[in-house]
């Protein structure tokens, strides 16, 4: 297609230019993707790409960032230039090679990843961090995979070993504090989040992992006031719903049926789709609670006939008639 349009054009001894914008980060080089104007010559670069694969294998990643850096961003431009099969087939041939070369490794990673194959990225970032341990950027995006996949106890082994590699921690607080959480350690589930907040005030899902934590340590002074603090940053569509759970464990009736009389009216509007059913279905069955206990049984009924009649209970979106 490059050298069609090169005939086309009449520009055989001249560089194409090309605006690219590229999906695949920049690891530990860059905070955003690589967004550059390119001059390019096809063959030129497909030079320089195999050269610096071949002078950065014989450095360590320490020693020179910006080759590293360059390695990079040859292999971005590969692939934008000759497609996504040219790059990979130019990465493969170079991992037999150069086997020990730590960015090949991720750079198959993340075509992984453009490709939602979780598995084998977190294969290759495995691979990347066994030529280089304290590759922090693998190590983070492998704690984030082994998090989404359940493996809560990894995840944290690789934040740890990240978090021992720079002075830059805070970032890494929004994964640990979810992994603490499913692990069943609320107090350093809650400390995390604390101090990631620090940092990021307006994360209102790791808000949410500061007060459920508190929740489940049954400090519900804590997390009405978490639950306060939170609102000066956003809002969440369940916190009414929470701060039901939390007056009513306060013995604070009236503050409670206020809070979900409010949640449960904006969730079962006839105008909109439910979208957390099984949050609704706990506000009605707590709501039927309070109702039983102010003697007000028929409506506790009502509410226990609408979670069966809706299947609110039930973990799908169900449209109000």
């Amino acid at each position: 297609m490059i050298a069609a349009l090169c005939k086309k054009t009449q520009m055989t001894a001249m560089a194409i230019s090309f605006a690219v914008s590229v999906s695949l980060p920049i690891p530990a080089f860059a905070d955003r993707p690589l967004e550059v104007s390119l001059n390019v010559d096809v063959k030129k670069n497909e030079q320089a790409l195999l050269r610096t694969i071949r002078e950065n294998a014989k450095l360590t990643f320490e020693t020179d960032t910006s080759s590293q850096a360059a390695l990079w961003f040859y292999l971005l431009q590969d692939r934008f230039i000759n497609g996504r099969q040219h790059t990979l087939v130019l990465v493969r041939k170079s991992l037999k090679e150069h086997p020990k070369l730590a960015i090949l490794h991720y750079y198959l990673a993340k075509e992984a990843q453009v490709e939602l194959d979780d598995e084998r990225a977190i294969v290759e970032l495995g691979e990347a961090i066994k030529c280089k341990p304290d590759f922090i950027t693998a190590l983070s995006e492998r704690a984030n995979l082994l998090r989404q996949s359940g493996d809560h106890a990894g995840c944290l082994r690789d934040i740890q070993k990240a978090e021992a590699q720079t002075p830059y921690k805070l970032r890494f607080k929004a994964i640990t504090c979810k992994a603490y959480f499913h692990l069943k350690e609320y107090e350093k589930a809650y400390q995390e989040a604390r101090a990631f907040l620090t940092l990021s005030p307006n994360s209102m899902s790791i808000w949410d992992v500061a007060i459920e934590s508190s929740m489940k340590l049954k400090d519900w002074k804590r997390a009405l006031a978490v639950c306060k603090e939170s609102e000066k940053h956003g809002s969440s569509a369940t916190r009414d719903a929470v701060l039901g759970q939390i007056y009513w464990e306060l013995k604070r009736t009236s503050d409670a049926l206020r809070s979900l009389d409010k949640y449960v009216a904006q969730e079962c509007c006839k105008s909109r789709t439910v979208k957390h059913p099984v949050e609704l279905s706990n506000a009605l069955r707590l709501r039927a609670t309070i109702y039983t206990k102010l003697g007000k049984p028929q409506l506790a009924a009502a509410d226990l006939k609408l979670i069966e009649a809706e299947g609110y209970d039930q973990a799908f979106f169900m449209q109000r008639q």
